[in-house]
């Protein structure tokens, strides 16, 4: 799973950071897109059996909930690839069992030990619809979690959003 190759990254920063001038106690993950969702994931994963190891999850348009996604897919997300989604998943969307959808959905994985998040999202349906973001936002509260949402107008996905929100993550990141 990709997973494991953020954890081992993690693990990696762990031990050798300092040498290159890293904080190995304060390790926070940022990504965007399907790398929002993997570091969403990643975070909460890694926290559930290391407890802080990672401090904070910046999300830039990542989805949060692939059984919404696979009840939103029937063509109301536009630039979104069922390819893709299918080989991460192991399954096609419209097919996969619950526990298939659920598994990989930061969604169904919120426990108190995967807090604080940052999630920011465009306005616009993207291949990630605002639902996806504000849905988690709601969930990690109601979880006690620390939890920053951030609806930017207009389009925009992913990285593409960065420019325009860099101090707002550097805000969240430095606190």
């Amino acid at each position: 799973m990709m997973t494991d190759d953020v954890a081992a990254a993690v693990a990696w920063v762990q031990r050798s950071g300092g040498q290159y001038g890293a904080d190995p106690g304060d390790i926070s993950l940022l990504g965007g897109s399907a790398g929002g969702h993997l570091v969403t994931l990643a975070g909460q994963l890694i926290n559930s059996e290391a407890p802080n190891t990672i401090r904070k999850v910046v999300s830039l348009s990542g989805p949060m909930d692939f059984v919404q996604m696979e009840a939103l897919a029937g063509g109301l997300i536009s630039g979104y690839d069922p390819v893709n989604v299918n080989t991460y998943l192991g399954c096609v969307l419209s097919q996969c069992t619950t526990a298939q959808l659920e598994s990989p959905s930061p969604y169904f994985n919120i426990e108190r030990a995967t807090c604080p998040a940052m999630m920011l999202i465009s306005s616009k349906i993207d291949m990630v619809p605002v639902v996806q973001s504000t849905t988690m936002h709601d969930a990690l509260r109601a979880a006690g979690c620390s939890s920053t949402l951030t609806v930017q107008p207009g389009r925009g996905h992913g990285f593409g959003m960065f420019e325009q929100q860099d101090n707002a993550i550097s805000a969240f990141l430095s606190n």
